[in-house]
C-alpha cells in the first residue's frame, strides 16, 4: 500500500506531515552523476516527530 508518494528537488528534503505513529517504508531510487542508488528503509514514526537522512551510507543497492 503507498501512503505517500512524494518527488524530492537534488538537495532532497520532504516532509511526511499527517502520517500516523507506527513504522513506515521509505521507497526509492535515484540516479546521479552516473550512479544508481536505491532505499528501503524502515522508520518508526512517533509522537515527537522523525527525521531520517537518505544518502550512500544507507543504500540497498549502490552502482
Amino acid at each position: 500500500m503507498v501512503v505517500v508518494m512524494l518527488s524530492t528537488d537534488q538537495i532532497g528534503p520532504a516532509d511526511f506531515w499527517g502520517l500516523p505513529v507506527g513504522d513506515h517504508w521509505i521507497v526509492t531510487a535515484i540516479g546521479s552523476k552516473g550512479r544508481s542508488y536505491l532505499w528501503n528503509m524502515q522508520v518508526e514514526i512517533t509522537k515527537e516527530g522523525t527525521a531520517t537522512t537518505l544518502g550512500e551510507r544507507n543504500t540497498i543497492i549502490d552502482r
